[in-house]
């Protein structure tokens, strides 16, 4: 995998500014963690598996609450359930105080700011699976990048068109700049999507 040096020493910025006169590496990392940041947040609000990834929590008796992973920003939908795949329905914590200290199988999830937990209290040990989306990497430049290198390119096409831009007035460059990179991921969520449309094959002169 590439790291982060090798997308800021392989960029058109530094093909451009090879004495790192005008941008130092570190300017451009800046830039570069802010397009890992904006394209996180496009993979999140489209549902896509890029941005998301999984962990088990192990149940205790009686224990009704457990911390959240360290980079948890939101659960996938269905994405919370018990060892055989019963999806468990998430509620908000004040269904906590209506159940009460009753313990039997959990069929309820709710969240707090760093806890998820579960209703009814569980009444025996078992392994909850947790998918979820997770915060965006904040990169250092020998970091490797994420996404598997799927979105090097337009992370590495919004990082130079930044640091093109620091000195400008003009605002619509910037969003554009914005508007390219989310249109990219978006071709590549489209890409990798297994729902795609069925492309008929020809028979005679009829498409069937």
């Amino acid at each position: 995998m590439a790291t982060a040096q090798n997308i800021i020493d392989a960029s058109l910025a530094r093909y451009k500014d090879s004495d790192e006169d005008a941008w130092v590496d570190d300017e451009l990392l800046a830039y570069l963690n802010k397009a890992v940041g904006h394209a996180h947040n496009v993979l999140v609000r489209h549902g896509s598996e890029m941005a998301a990834t999984l962990t088990t929590v192990t149940l205790a008796t009686g224990t009704q609450e457990y911390t959240l992973p360290s980079d948890f920003l939101a659960v996938v939908q269905d994405g919370v359930w018990l060892d055989d795949y019963n999806p468990m329905e998430p509620v908000p914590y004040s269904q906590k105080i209506y159940q009460g200290s009753s313990q039997a199988t959990p069929t309820r999830f709710y969240l707090t700011r760093d806890r998820i937990g579960f209703i009814p209290v569980p009444s025996a040990a078992a392994t909850v699976n947790e998918y979820y989306y997770t915060t965006p990497v904040t990169l250092a430049v020998g970091t490797s990048m994420p996404y598997d290198d799927l979105l090097d390119e337009p992370l590495s096409t919004f990082m130079s068109s930044l640091a093109f831009s620091r000195d400008e007035l003009d605002t619509s460059l910037l969003n554009e700049t914005f508007n390219t990179l989310e249109k990219s991921v978006l071709d590549v969520v489209d890409r990798r999507s297994p729902l795609r449309p069925v492309i008929h094959k020809p028979y005679g002169n009829r498409m069937e």
